[in-house]
């Protein structure tokens, strides 16, 4: 027998822990998704589809309804298990929220940074000293192109110009080789079957 969306409600509920507090989070406790980039976020089976947990209890438990195309259930708390504090917002609120509260990685604190900034103005003094690039790949165990990328950063590339309507148009009546063989094939098999 299948279940109905109160009993799926009830099971969701009894995944919860709860603590006493006024304001405090309801966290899942049971199945996670597990994100090797990010936090991970409870899932819950509805009884349909695999959904995450604070999604489900956004639309269920708070009873929101669905969800608007284009936005995400984020939440206000920061906390990946919370199934409480949530709201509906684009990916951009969703930046702007996390900003707002100083979770943002900058500067140093970014894991794809390369050199602390202390590094970065050694690297450029020993530059100007005369140490070369490759002394300065050993002395910092880098490679030496990564020396360099610090003491000439990359301009960003100038955008391309958008194509006409026009031109792109008229590229697209122009046919590529495979779909010039493609058409050849299909007149060929058309002939062979009118021959038969």
């Amino acid at each position: 027998m299948k279940k109905t969306s109160q009993q799926y409600l009830t099971n969701f509920i009894s995944k919860l822990t709860i603590t006493p507090g006024k304001d405090s989070c309801w966290l899942y406790s049971a199945g996670r998704l597990k994100n090797s980039k990010g936090p991970t976020y409870g899932m819950y089976w509805d009884g349909e589809k695999s959904i995450s947990a604070h999604r489900y209890s956004y639309e269920h438990l708070l009873g929101h309804g669905p969800v608007p195309d284009g936005l995400y259930v984020c939440h206000s708390c920061d906390n990946p298990a919370c199934v409480r504090h949530l709201f509906a917002g684009t990916a951009k609120e969703n930046s702007a929220d996390m900003v707002r509260k100083g979770r943002s990685c900058r500067g140093q604190k970014r894991s794809l940074k390369r050199f602390t900034d202390e590094e970065k103005k050694e690297i450029h003094e020993l530059r100007a000293s005369g140490v070369s690039q490759y002394a300065l790949a050993k002395r910092f165990k880098r490679a030496e192109s990564t020396i360099s990328l610090v003491l000439n950063p990359r301009a960003k590339k100038p955008r391309k110009p958008k194509p006409s309507p026009v031109a792109v148009a008229a590229s697209s009546k122009r046919k590529t080789v495979w779909q010039r063989l493609d058409d050849q094939l299909h007149a060929e098999v058309a002939g062979l079957r009118r021959v038969a």
